[in-house]
């Protein structure tokens, strides 16, 4: 029994662990030789041909409202939740993926230097 555990707990962390990490960093490696990827261009080319002025201005502030009107009350929603069934375990992971996920993103940003591909002229519209 306890064999077994260590192998799914072992599995799962080569799934939702390693694996992921090998691709991202396939990826970083991508951004910091090339500057990008083959397909950025077509890609921001195809989201861009659906803008729409009234739309633009929905998305700037559905962007700005992010990480702390969404993220933020949303995970503090589900931490009151758990706390309430005292689910300790699942608060503890959580928040490691919340506190990993700043990290990681703050930290991957000033290594990879990236600036935003400038395909189009943009206006300020907020």
């Amino acid at each position: 029994m306890r064999l077994t555990r260590s192998l799914r707990a072992v599995l799962l962390l080569v799934l939702g662990g390693f694996i992921p990490l090998l691709i991202f960093g396939d990826l970083a490696e991508d951004v910091w030789k090339q500057s990008g990827f083959p397909f950025d261009v077509p890609l921001l080319l195809a989201i861009h041909s659906t803008a729409q002025p009234k739309l633009d201005v929905f998305v700037s502030y559905l962007t700005k409202l992010g990480v702390f009107w969404g993220v933020f009350p949303a995970a503090a929603i589900i931490v009151l939740f758990l706390l309430i069934r005292q689910r300790w375990r699942a608060i503890e992971f959580l928040l490691t993926a919340l506190v990993g996920s700043i990290i990681i993103n703050q930290t991957v940003k000033r290594l990879l230097h990236r600036a935003r591909p400038h395909l189009w002229v943009t206006c300020s519209r907020i």
